[in-house]
């Protein structure tokens, strides 16, 4: 059985998404393909009427990265 058979009677569904998995491995910054793929895939289970909650310690590596870069 594959995940998409074990959403399908689900009301709501949680997604944990690690800094490592926002990161691009070479750049050390927001890996926008990754994150598009991410997104449209909540996009599709939202459509489908699952309610989708997004859960990511990401915001924080992304944002600290961003204000060390501005002040160098």
């Amino acid at each position: 059985m594959n995940y998409r058979e074990m959403l399908k009677d689900k009301k709501r569904i949680v997604v944990k998404v690690g800094s490592s998995s926002l990161i691009h491995k070479e750049t050390n910054k927001l890996n926008l393909r990754k994150l598009e793929v991410l997104v449209r895939e909540l996009s599709d289970l939202h459509n489908q009427g699952k309610d989708v909650v997004l859960v990511t310690s990401g915001a924080v590596a992304t944002n600290t990265r961003t204000r060390t870069e501005k002040t160098e």
